[in-house]
């Protein structure tokens, strides 16, 4: 019994997918303040909270690429700002 209850607890601890999660949050957040180790070991990286205003604004690329795969949400009430800046 003690083996098959060992493989279980084995089984579900290995088949958990966790994904770390991060917030960017505030108006206007600039691109080029945002670097990898602003998110290390975020897999998914939302945008906003859902309620309060928030902008990236893209002064520079945002390259995340050194992060692997990851998923980017922007959610409700939030943007990515694209307007050139004079």
């Amino acid at each position: 019994m003690k083996p098959f209850l060992l493989l279980l607890v084995a089984v579900l601890v290995f088949s958990l997918d966790l994904n770390a999660q991060c917030t960017i949050t505030g108006t206007p957040v600039n691109a080029s303040s945002l670097t990898c180790s602003s998110f290390s070991g975020c897999s998914i990286i939302y945008v906003g909270d859902g309620t309060s205003a928030s902008s990236i604004y893209m002064d520079s690329d945002l390259n995340l690429s050194c992060l692997g795969a990851i998923q980017l949400v922007v959610r409700n009430n939030a943007s990515l700002d694209f307007t050139p800046r004079q």
